[in-house]
This record gives C-alpha cells, sequence and structure tokens, in this order.
C-alpha cells in the first residue's frame, strides 16, 4: 500500500506518544486529539505546541476548535480532567477559609461603626462566596455522585445572603454584622469540612 501524501499527514504527539493522522479526516483539532487518546476518562489539554509555537492557555480551548489546515505536528499534553477537580477541591478548601475571614472581618468593622471599610470587605466576601460556590459545583461535576455531599452551598447561603439586603438597605448594621458571624460563617465552615473530606478520600483515589 502507497503511504500518504505527506502533505496530508498531521503528526500528533499525545503524551509522548506520536501518531500519524490523515489532515482530511479530521473535523477539528480537538478531534484528533481525542482520537489519539489511549483510555475513555475525560482529559484536559494542559499544553500545546503546534509545528514551532508553544500556544499560552488561554489560547488553547479555541485553538482546539479549529481545524488541521496547514498544521504539521501538533505536541500535546493532557491530564485527567477528574485529578484537576480534586487539586481544585485542596485550593477550594484554602479559599473557604480565606472567604470565612473576610466574613468576619466584615461584620467586626460594621460593629465597630467603620461602615465603609466593612461595605469593601462585604463586597468582597459576597464576590469570593460566589467564586466558591462556582469552584465546589465545577468539582463536584467531575467527580461525580461520590461528591454529592459538596451540593447545596449555594441553596444554603441564599436565604442568609436575601436577609443581609433589606438590613443594608435600612443600615441596620448589628443585623448585617449578626447573619455574617452567625449564619453565614458557620455555613462557609460545615462547607469547608465536606470540602476537606471529599477531597481527602479522592485524592487518595488518585494517587492509587
Amino acid at each position: 500500500m502507497a503511504r500518504p501524501d505527506a502533505a496530508q499527514v498531521v503528526l500528533v504527539i499525545h503524551d509522548g506518544e506520536a501518531t500519524e493522522l490523515q489532515r482530511m479526516s479530521q473535523r477539528t483539532l480537538g478531534a484528533a486529539i481525542r482520537g489519539c487518546q489511549r483510555d475513555a476518562e475525560r482529559r484536559v489539554v494542559v499544553r500545546l505546541r503546534i509545528d514551532d509555537r508553544e500556544l499560552a492557555p488561554e489560547e488553547i480551548e479555541p485553538r482546539l476548535e479549529g481545524t488541521l489546515d496547514e498544521v504539521r505536528c501538533v505536541e500535546v499534553v493532557t491530564r485527567l480532567a477528574r485529578e484537576i477537580a480534586v487539586e481544585g477541591l485542596e485550593s477550594a478548601s484554602s479559599y473557604a477559609g480565606a472567604v470565612r475571614a473576610g466574613v468576619e472581618e466584615a461584620a467586626a468593622k460594621l460593629r465597630e461603626g467603620r461602615v465603609p471599610e466593612a461595605n469593601r470587605l462585604l463586597a468582597d466576601a459576597l464576590d469570593a462566596l460566589g467564586v466558591l460556590v462556582f469552584a465546589i459545583e465545577a468539582a463536584g461535576r467531575e467527580i461525580g455522585e461520590s461528591a454529592r455531599e459538596l451540593d447545596g452551598l449555594e441553596e444554603a447561603l441564599t436565604p442568609w445572603l436575601d436577609a443581609i439586603v433589606p438590613a443594608h438597605e435600612a443600615a441596620d448594621w448589628i443585623r448585617v454584622a449578626d447573619v455574617l458571624e452567625y449564619e453565614v460563617a458557620p455555613i462557609v465552615d460545615r462547607w469547608r469540612d465536606r470540602i476537606v473530606a471529599t477531597h481527602a478520600a479522592h485524592a487518595a483515589e488518585v494517587v492509587r
């Protein structure tokens, strides 16, 4: 059988394994990379080099949707999405501690009457809570059913965050401080404990 025209062949080096692919048979670069994968688990591209250029992290995802036109060689490094999710939980546990500290500091400044400072801290804390909810949900989706104990943080927080709004509008700073200190902070604490436990269980599995 004749060797394919070199101009129509793309060399894909996937986690150190080299494969030659017919350029025209691949719809996108991402499809070509997935076609070279040796296992069925979902993987994330963490490094991508096309011909002589290393792509920046923010360039990777859009480029995976592009074609293989004029591409000669692709070098790709991937990681299991599940491993990345487990690492994300470790970061989230530390982040939860910082969020709790921010909430308590905002409450303390409100009790001291340092309202402008407290409001800045409160705005930062609310933004951080949103990031924490997103991080937990993203990790839980990747890990699956065994991370269901992480569900519900947003639902637990929402009634108390809603309660802050009228108190804040009425300049009832003691009420805002009470909700932050006695309701929001303990919820964040409980979820931090859940994050730590879930991370420990899944980190052990990843090591095995």
